[in-house]
């Protein structure tokens, strides 16, 4: 990734940290395709979790339970590609896998509280990793 790519990351990960998802996912959808594996599924990741987060937020379950099922295949994919070409990606959200689960389950469940479910959002912290 170039530094412009990285300064988009780390702006992202302020604004995914603070809750500002939507903002977060409009900063990381600048020129995703055109990384390379890892960086590129997981950044498609984190943008997918932003929109699954949106969603809730918008209390609408359905399309945030599908984007949350499209965001965890994402970061198989990039744990995988990151195995494959030994190299991690430089953007991370630790812990989003369990977290996301966590989401389906309480939606898959019928749990209707966004609040409820956000509230797994908060333990997510996204930040750029230095160096190569």
């Amino acid at each position: 990734p170039t530094a412009h790519h990285l300064d988009a990351w780390e702006t992202g990960a302020r604004l995914f940290n603070a809750g500002l998802y939507f903002q977060a996912h409009e900063i990381w959808e600048f020129r995703w395709r055109h990384l390379r594996p890892p960086d590129r599924a997981q950044v498609q990741a984190a943008i997918l979790v932003c929109g699954c987060f949106v969603l809730i937020g918008k209390e609408r379950m359905e399309p945030a339970s599908r984007l949350a099922v499209l965001a965890t295949v994402r970061f198989s994919e990039s744990a995988a590609e990151a195995e494959l070409f030994q190299r991690r990606p430089r953007l991370e959200l630790p812990g989003s896998d369990e977290a996301l689960l966590r989401v389906l389950a309480k939606l898959r469940s019928g749990e209707m509280d966004a609040e409820k479910i956000l509230w797994e959002s908060r333990s997510l912290r996204a930040h750029v990793r230095k160096g190569e």
